[in-house]
């Protein structure tokens, strides 16, 4: 600038780039940048872009670009024959793009994606089979159930952000996907953590009382001629708080066939299974069991299914994300709110709009039913499937659940639950493809420690000269 008359012809421009200091954490939140295609700028240039202009590709980036952006200004430049110039005047003033503030809670991002790693890297390092030795993936969803705010959202793999663009080629061709946002796009079974949800319908239908005996539980449910379907205990008599703490697939086959599948997946909509939870970003829709879903897919729906659907396996195939809204609803005594990743939006003169906490669906359930699902769930980590968090500090209302595999590969381990039973602040989902129900426990219960443990303490501000995380 300070030479211009020197070259003639040479104009200097000033352009923003994204400075990536986190590297990898929530890498497949915030997303990606890059440059306007040709058939995006047919629509583009009708709202001021420019051909050589960036605009978010992905995640936050892409969602929010509206936002982010902010309005290109227009300066006039009159120059003299020689090409000098002789006056430039503003005749469009720019307009700064908007900040904009996510729910994500840092330093509970970071320590979960790093446990998340941990725990993979350990469950490969086995030699016996079939035990999550073969885990192709993980993920982990934090809600905040009094806003549907996401706190955490991790997906293994994950890459670094700020060499992207460098390591695209050996990130495409990489076997585990690491681009692949498992935690909002990733589709699995549930496994047993679909019992809770089947349980407050029972009791709100006025099929089963909190103290009803169903169905006698010797290992095996011989209800269906000719089809003989399993329970992986032998539990007897039990009552639902017993039959959810000790998953018995028995208890649960009879009440769902009782209930129906029509009813069945009534409630699961309301819960948010097989729905979109409304996340700014994107995300898959998943399946939910049923006649409409097999006949879609050429197949022929069996009274039976109904009762393999009441324990998670059939067709169901549900996101992370959806697994933990379904946990904040039950935490919320049947009260879901939209999921959002953005927290406010701040513009460049100080003012700041709030997201506000939006309800989609409310169910109508007994107290009956809270509470004998709630006590059923807080036993499962007391004396149940999930015993490893009688030590917590904290009271956990949880839910484990094993997605069988028909032994080709390692069960997927799936973990639901809330916490404080008492008083819910959190909802958590952790899903292992093909890594077994307990360390997907073992990793929750890590994340909640963590969570906990940081309330109160607050955040050091961050040292003068030295960049925002």
């Amino acid at each position: 600038l300070e030479n211009s008359p020197a070259y003639p012809g040479v104009n200097v421009q000033t352009t923003p780039v994204r400075e990536y200091v986190s590297k990898n954490i929530a890498c497949h939140l915030i997303g990606t940048v890059g440059p306007i295609y040709a058939e995006e700028y047919a629509e583009l240039k009708d709202k001021g872009y420019q051909l050589s202009d960036i605009l978010g590709k992905s995640g936050v980036e892409a969602a929010l670009e509206s936002e982010l952006r902010g309005i290109n200004g227009t300066n006039t430049v009159t120059k003299d024959a020689s090409g000098n110039v002789v006056e430039k005047k503003e005749t469009k003033s720019p307009v700064p793009g908007n900040t904009v503030v996510l729910t994500l809670d840092y330093n509970l991002q970071k320590t979960t994606q790093a446990e998340l790693d941990k725990a993979i890297k350990q469950l490969r390092s086995q030699s016996t089979k079939l035990k999550g030795e073969d885990v192709r993936s993980g993920s982990v969803v934090m809600l905040d159930v009094k806003t549907g705010g996401v706190l955490v959202c991790a997906s293994w793999p994950d890459f670094d952000l700020s060499t992207y663009n460098a390591d695209y080629s050996k990130l495409v061709q990489d076997k585990d996907k690491p681009l692949f946002n498992r935690a909002l796009y990733g589709t699995f079974p549930c496994g047993s953590t679909m019992k809770p949800g089947v349980a407050l319908a029972g009791i709100n239908e006025g099929i089963i009382t909190r103290n009803s005996v169903i169905a006698f539980c010797d290992r095996t449910y011989d209800f269906y001629p000719n089809l003989t379907l399993g329970c992986l205990g032998y539990h007897g008599n039990v009552t639902v708080v017993r039959a959810i703490a000790d998953s018995c697939n028995v208890f649960f086959y009879d009440l769902g066939r009782r209930l129906g599948i029509d009813k069945m997946n009534e409630y699961s909509k309301m819960f948010g299974l097989g729905q979109k939870t409304g996340i700014e970003i994107g995300e898959a829709e998943g399946i939910l069991a049923g006649r409409a879903q097999r006949e879609k897919s050429g197949g022929i729906w069996y009274p039976a299914d109904t009762s393999q659907a009441a324990i998670g396996q059939s067709d169901n195939m549900f996101t992370p994300i959806q697994l933990a809204a379904y946990a904040m609803t039950m935490a919320n005594d049947g009260v879901r709110y939209k999921t959002h990743l953005v927290k406010s939006i701040r513009s460049y003169d100080g003012t700041e709009k709030v997201v506000q906490p939006e309800v989609v669906s409310k169910l109508n359930l007994s107290k009956e039913a809270i509470d004998a699902v709630r006590e059923g769930m807080i036993q499962t980590g007391k004396t149940g499937t999930a015993r490893q968090f009688a030590s917590a500090k904290y009271t956990v209302a949880a839910k484990t659940g094993t997605a069988q595999n028909l032994k080709t590969r390692s069960d997927h381990g799936v973990f639901i639950a809330y916490a404080p039973a008492e008083n819910p602040e959190v909802a958590i989902a952790v899903l292992l493809e093909n890594g077994t129900s307990k360390p997907a426990a073992n990793l929750a219960k890590t994340i909640l420690d963590a969570y906990f443990a940081s309330k109160g303490k607050g955040i050091s501000p961050t040292p003068e000269g030295v960049l925002l995380p």
